[in-house]
Protein backbone atom coordinates (compact mmCIF):
# COMPACT_ATOMS: atom_id res chain seq x y z
CA UNK A 1 0.00 0.00 0.00
CA UNK A 2 2.23 2.36 0.93
CA UNK A 3 4.35 1.71 -2.84
CA UNK A 4 0.69 3.17 -4.58
CA UNK A 5 0.79 6.04 -2.06
CA UNK A 6 4.24 6.70 -2.87
CA UNK A 7 3.35 6.62 -6.73
CA UNK A 8 0.28 9.06 -6.24
CA UNK A 9 2.65 11.69 -4.75
CA UNK A 10 5.54 11.10 -7.39
CA UNK A 11 3.08 11.28 -10.33
CA UNK A 12 1.36 14.24 -8.75
CA UNK A 13 -2.18 15.11 -9.74
CA UNK A 14 -3.03 14.67 -13.46
CA UNK A 15 -4.10 18.04 -13.53
CA UNK A 16 -1.65 19.69 -11.79
CA UNK A 17 0.61 21.77 -13.62
CA UNK A 18 3.89 19.83 -11.87
CA UNK A 19 2.31 16.76 -13.29
CA UNK A 20 4.65 13.77 -14.03
CA UNK A 21 1.77 12.38 -16.57
CA UNK A 22 1.69 13.98 -19.79
CA UNK A 23 2.50 12.65 -23.50
CA UNK A 24 5.78 14.31 -23.20
CA UNK A 25 6.98 12.47 -20.05
CA UNK A 26 5.78 9.18 -21.32
CA UNK A 27 7.82 9.68 -24.98
CA UNK A 28 11.02 10.33 -23.29
CA UNK A 29 13.35 6.87 -22.63
CA UNK A 30 12.90 5.89 -20.01
CA UNK A 31 9.33 6.87 -19.48
CA UNK A 32 8.51 9.55 -16.83
CA UNK A 33 12.16 10.37 -16.27
CA UNK A 34 11.81 12.87 -13.52
CA UNK A 35 9.97 10.29 -11.53
CA UNK A 36 12.69 7.51 -11.77
CA UNK A 37 14.42 7.84 -8.57
CA UNK A 38 11.19 8.17 -6.41
CA UNK A 39 9.56 5.57 -8.04
CA UNK A 40 12.34 2.96 -7.74
CA UNK A 41 13.11 4.15 -4.01
CA UNK A 42 9.01 2.88 -3.51
CA UNK A 43 9.79 -0.40 -5.19
CA UNK A 44 8.86 0.00 -8.60
CA UNK A 45 11.21 -1.69 -11.04
CA UNK A 46 12.06 0.78 -14.05
CA UNK A 47 10.18 -1.61 -16.22
CA UNK A 48 6.74 -0.82 -15.16
CA UNK A 49 7.48 2.60 -15.89
CA UNK A 50 5.67 3.05 -19.25
CA UNK A 51 2.23 1.95 -16.92
CA UNK A 52 2.80 4.62 -14.62
CA UNK A 53 0.94 7.49 -15.75
CA UNK A 54 -1.91 5.19 -17.20
CA UNK A 55 -2.09 3.74 -13.46
CA UNK A 56 -2.27 7.63 -12.09
CA UNK A 57 -4.93 8.33 -14.42
CA UNK A 58 -6.97 4.90 -14.92
CA UNK A 59 -10.32 5.77 -14.12
CA UNK A 60 -10.47 9.45 -15.30
CA UNK A 61 -12.72 8.25 -18.28
CA UNK A 62 -15.56 7.92 -15.72
CA UNK A 63 -15.95 11.82 -15.53
CA UNK A 64 -17.40 11.70 -18.97
CA UNK A 65 -20.07 9.32 -17.67
CA UNK A 66 -21.32 11.51 -14.70
CA UNK A 67 -19.16 10.62 -12.43
CA UNK A 68 -16.86 13.79 -12.43
CA UNK A 69 -16.04 12.48 -8.68
CA UNK A 70 -13.36 9.66 -10.42
CA UNK A 71 -11.87 13.02 -12.36
CA UNK A 72 -8.11 12.50 -11.88
CA UNK A 73 -8.07 9.75 -8.81
CA UNK A 74 -6.22 7.21 -10.46
CA UNK A 75 -5.73 3.26 -9.55
CA UNK A 76 -2.99 4.50 -6.99
CA UNK A 77 -5.00 6.96 -4.94
CA UNK A 78 -7.63 4.37 -5.31
CA UNK A 79 -6.20 1.58 -4.23
CA UNK A 80 -4.33 3.35 -1.09
CA UNK A 81 -7.71 4.93 -0.07
CA UNK A 82 -9.63 1.28 0.05
CA UNK A 83 -6.25 -0.75 1.32
CA UNK A 84 -5.62 1.72 3.93
CA UNK A 85 -9.29 1.62 5.32
CA UNK A 86 -9.11 -2.50 5.26
CA UNK A 87 -5.73 -2.36 6.92
CA UNK A 88 -6.80 0.36 9.27
CA UNK A 89 -10.42 -1.61 9.78
CA UNK A 90 -11.92 1.53 8.75
CA UNK A 91 -15.53 2.11 7.81
CA UNK A 92 -16.61 4.41 4.65
CA UNK A 93 -17.22 7.59 7.65
CA UNK A 94 -14.05 6.88 9.52
CA UNK A 95 -12.29 6.50 6.14
CA UNK A 96 -13.89 9.76 5.04
CA UNK A 97 -10.54 11.66 6.31
CA UNK A 98 -8.45 10.60 3.68
CA UNK A 99 -10.75 10.05 1.02
CA UNK A 100 -9.68 10.27 -2.52
CA UNK A 101 -13.42 11.57 -3.34
CA UNK A 102 -13.43 15.37 -3.52
CA UNK A 103 -16.72 16.15 -6.13
CA UNK A 104 -16.63 17.53 -9.42
CA UNK A 105 -13.99 20.20 -9.17
CA UNK A 106 -10.49 20.47 -10.88
CA UNK A 107 -8.67 20.19 -7.02
CA UNK A 108 -6.68 17.20 -6.15
CA UNK A 109 -8.17 14.39 -4.21
CA UNK A 110 -8.17 15.12 -0.79
CA UNK A 111 -6.30 12.27 -0.49
CA UNK A 112 -2.97 13.54 -2.17
CA UNK A 113 -2.63 16.31 0.51
CA UNK A 114 -3.41 14.19 3.31
CA UNK A 115 -0.90 11.72 2.36
CA UNK A 116 2.12 14.34 2.05
CA UNK A 117 0.56 16.06 5.39
CA UNK A 118 0.66 12.67 7.55
CA UNK A 119 3.15 11.27 9.80
CA UNK A 120 4.07 7.58 9.03
CA UNK A 121 1.18 7.25 6.42
CA UNK A 122 -1.16 8.00 9.50
CA UNK A 123 -0.57 4.89 10.68
CA UNK A 124 -0.44 4.51 15.13
CA UNK A 125 0.15 1.33 16.70
CA UNK A 126 -2.95 0.16 16.69
CA UNK A 127 -3.29 0.08 12.79
CA UNK A 128 -0.06 -1.61 13.09
CA UNK A 129 -1.46 -4.68 15.14
CA UNK A 130 -4.18 -4.45 12.74
CA UNK A 131 -2.40 -4.89 9.56
CA UNK A 132 -0.22 -7.30 11.16
CA UNK A 133 -3.13 -9.70 11.78
CA UNK A 134 -3.91 -9.68 8.35
CA UNK A 135 0.16 -10.64 7.45
CA UNK A 136 1.73 -14.19 6.84
CA UNK A 137 4.49 -15.62 8.49
CA UNK A 138 6.41 -17.09 4.90
CA UNK A 139 6.30 -20.27 7.39
CA UNK A 140 4.67 -23.07 4.94
CA UNK A 141 3.92 -26.56 5.60
CA UNK A 142 3.30 -26.81 1.75
CA UNK A 143 5.08 -25.01 -1.14
CA UNK A 144 4.65 -21.70 -2.39
CA UNK A 145 4.93 -20.38 -5.94
CA UNK A 146 4.59 -16.48 -6.67
CA UNK A 147 4.46 -15.33 -10.14
CA UNK A 148 5.54 -11.54 -10.58
CA UNK A 149 6.29 -9.01 -13.40
CA UNK A 150 8.73 -6.53 -13.48
CA UNK A 151 6.60 -4.30 -15.40
CA UNK A 152 3.93 -4.72 -12.77
CA UNK A 153 3.16 -0.70 -12.15
CA UNK A 154 0.74 -1.42 -9.24
CA UNK A 155 2.03 -3.64 -6.64
CA UNK A 156 5.71 -2.82 -7.58
CA UNK A 157 8.44 -5.99 -7.94
CA UNK A 158 10.43 -4.68 -5.36
CA UNK A 159 8.25 -3.72 -2.84
CA UNK A 160 6.10 -7.03 -2.86
CA UNK A 161 7.97 -10.20 -4.86
CA UNK A 162 11.38 -9.75 -3.86
CA UNK A 163 10.53 -8.08 -0.47
CA UNK A 164 8.30 -10.79 0.24
CA UNK A 165 10.75 -13.27 -0.87
CA UNK A 166 13.70 -11.86 1.47
CA UNK A 167 11.29 -12.51 4.17
CA UNK A 168 10.47 -15.92 3.56
CA UNK A 169 14.27 -16.42 2.91
CA UNK A 170 15.02 -14.35 6.23
CA UNK A 171 12.10 -15.70 9.00
CA UNK A 172 10.29 -18.42 6.96
CA UNK A 173 10.65 -21.45 5.02
CA UNK A 174 12.65 -21.17 1.68
CA UNK A 175 12.89 -24.42 0.61
CA UNK A 176 9.23 -24.34 -0.07
CA UNK A 177 9.00 -21.24 -2.38
CA UNK A 178 9.74 -19.99 -5.43
CA UNK A 179 9.29 -16.38 -6.92
CA UNK A 180 9.74 -16.88 -10.73
CA UNK A 181 9.89 -13.05 -12.10
CA UNK A 182 8.70 -12.25 -15.45
CA UNK A 183 10.47 -9.76 -17.35
CA UNK A 184 8.00 -7.06 -19.34
CA UNK A 185 4.96 -8.74 -17.10
CA UNK A 186 2.50 -6.34 -15.90
CA UNK A 187 -0.11 -6.56 -13.08
CA UNK A 188 -3.17 -7.35 -15.24
CA UNK A 189 -3.45 -8.75 -18.66
CA UNK A 190 -6.06 -6.71 -20.02
CA UNK A 191 -4.02 -3.67 -19.10
CA UNK A 192 -1.05 -5.10 -21.07
CA UNK A 193 -2.74 -5.73 -23.88
CA UNK A 194 -1.95 -1.73 -25.03
CA UNK A 195 -5.61 -1.21 -25.84
CA UNK A 196 -7.77 -0.47 -22.67
CA UNK A 197 -5.33 2.37 -21.14
CA UNK A 198 -4.51 5.87 -21.88
CA UNK A 199 -0.49 5.67 -21.70
CA UNK A 200 0.64 8.88 -22.37
CA UNK A 201 -2.66 11.06 -21.30
CA UNK A 202 -2.91 12.57 -24.39
CA UNK A 203 -7.17 12.28 -24.33
CA UNK A 204 -6.78 9.02 -26.89
CA UNK A 205 -6.91 5.50 -25.40
CA UNK A 206 -5.05 2.64 -27.48
CA UNK A 207 -2.46 3.93 -29.95
CA UNK A 208 0.81 4.00 -28.15
CA UNK A 209 1.89 0.25 -29.31
CA UNK A 210 1.93 -0.75 -25.42
CA UNK A 211 1.60 -3.92 -26.24
CA UNK A 212 5.02 -4.20 -27.52
CA UNK A 213 6.02 -3.17 -24.00
CA UNK A 214 4.56 -6.42 -21.87
CA UNK A 215 3.70 -9.43 -21.78
CA UNK A 216 0.25 -11.51 -20.71
CA UNK A 217 1.00 -13.13 -17.62
CA UNK A 218 -1.40 -15.89 -17.48
CA UNK A 219 1.17 -18.68 -19.77
CA UNK A 220 3.45 -17.90 -17.07
CA UNK A 221 1.17 -18.27 -13.52
CA UNK A 222 -0.05 -21.45 -15.52
CA UNK A 223 3.03 -23.39 -16.25
CA UNK A 224 4.09 -21.89 -13.00
CA UNK A 225 0.96 -24.03 -11.22
CA UNK A 226 1.51 -26.92 -13.16
CA UNK A 227 5.31 -27.21 -11.27
CA UNK A 228 3.43 -26.46 -7.93
CA UNK A 229 0.71 -29.79 -8.91
CA UNK A 230 3.98 -31.93 -9.77
CA UNK A 231 5.69 -30.79 -6.46
CA UNK A 232 2.78 -31.03 -4.64
CA UNK A 233 1.84 -34.47 -5.71
CA UNK A 234 4.64 -36.34 -7.04
CA UNK A 235 7.15 -34.68 -4.85
CA UNK A 236 9.06 -32.91 -7.89
CA UNK A 237 10.88 -29.71 -6.73
CA UNK A 238 9.53 -26.69 -9.19
CA UNK A 239 12.55 -25.55 -10.97
CA UNK A 240 15.00 -22.22 -8.64
CA UNK A 241 13.86 -19.27 -8.76
CA UNK A 242 14.87 -16.88 -11.47
CA UNK A 243 14.04 -14.29 -13.80
CA UNK A 244 11.91 -15.36 -17.41
CA UNK A 245 13.95 -13.70 -19.97
CA UNK A 246 10.35 -12.84 -22.56
CA UNK A 247 9.54 -11.46 -25.75
CA UNK A 248 7.53 -8.51 -25.26
CA UNK A 249 6.16 -8.23 -29.21
CA UNK A 250 5.92 -12.15 -28.85
CA UNK A 251 3.91 -13.05 -26.96
CA UNK A 252 3.67 -16.90 -25.45
CA UNK A 253 0.13 -17.90 -25.34
CA UNK A 254 0.11 -21.43 -23.79
CA UNK A 255 1.77 -22.56 -20.41
CA UNK A 256 2.69 -25.94 -22.47
CA UNK A 257 4.65 -24.44 -24.20
CA UNK A 258 7.19 -23.15 -21.66
CA UNK A 259 9.80 -24.77 -19.25
CA UNK A 260 11.50 -21.97 -16.67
Amino acid sequence: MRTNEAAALTMRYAYDPLTETTPANYAQIPPYPNAQAAMQAAGFDPASAPIWGAYNTAFDYLKGFGLPQFKGVGYYNFTGYVFRAELMGHDATEAAAYSCYTGPNDEPPAMYEWLAQAQDAGFTEEHVEWALANATTGEFSAPLISVHGDGDGLNGLGAHGLSYRAAVSAFGTPSQHRLYVVSHGGHVDAHSDGLGLDYDFDGTIGEENAADRFVLMQPYAERAFLYLVDWVENQVPAPAGKTLATDPKNDVLTAESLSF
